[in-house]
């Protein structure tokens, strides 16, 4: 649920740009980027943490990709990828995984 969501404010897709992103750090790490001790406690980290870093939860995870999946998860929806398209092409652009 992304934080406009959560505060009952106007959406648009980068509220999905946001729910993408938390499915795109557990893909990658393994684990979810918030968790919580109660339902309460969740949705406060959705609207005021900081996302963990990808890269120490993954250290395969390439720059690139750490640096997108943080975006995506920025609390501010400007601060966010505008549309699908630019996640896309992002994504296109470089690889999600560092060299081995």
């Amino acid at each position: 649920m992304s934080p406009e969501q959560i505060r009952r404010r106007p959406q648009d897709q980068r509220s999905d740009i946001y729910s993408l992103g938390c499915v795109f750090y557990e893909l990658a790490s393994g684990r979810l980027p918030f968790t919580g001790e109660s339902a309460q406690d969740l949705l406060t980290k959705h609207l005021r943490a900081a996302p963990p870093s990808l890269k120490a939860a993954n250290s395969n995870v390439s720059d690139r990709f750490a640096a997108l999946v943080r975006r995506m998860l920025a609390k501010q929806p400007r601060e966010r990828p505008n549309d699908m398209a630019e996640v896309l092409r992002e994504l296109r652009f470089g690889p999600m995984f560092a060299a081995s």
